[in-house]
């Protein structure tokens, strides 16, 4: 009899716990940017003048969801929209340190090419 209401009490507890925890079993409700609102208050921080030419620079795969948001709003202000320029995260490791080349040389070979 004593073991009967011991997992009754078991059963009970653990039916009482998985109750408790329910809510945490579902997905909550994922916070989203409002990128439109962002897009239109750095446009008009620009404070474009029309026909004025925008060229956006921006770090391949960060906040690029706000990348189109902005154009659209360069272009509603009456700015020309030249498009994005995505520049790749500057390595840590110093690749071009260990082949002894510095900004000024990699500056000066990049304009010998040209």
């Amino acid at each position: 009899m004593k073991r009967l209401i011991k997992r009754l009490l078991v059963l009970i507890l653990a039916v009482a716990a998985a109750l408790a925890m329910r809510p945490m079993l579902f997905a909550q409700a994922r916070l989203t940017l409002d990128y439109s609102a962002m897009a239109k208050r750095l446009v008009a921080q620009l404070a474009l003048k029309p026909g004025e030419k925008v060229l956006s620079i921006a770090q391949a795969g960060v906040m690029a969801d706000l990348l189109p948001h902005l154009r659209y709003e360069v272009m509603r202000a009456g700015g020309v929209d030249l498009g994005v320029v995505e520049i790749l995260r500057r390595s840590s490791s110093g690749a071009r340190a260990s082949r002894g080349l510095t900004t000024r040389r990699c500056s000066a070979m990049w304009m010998r090419r040209s």
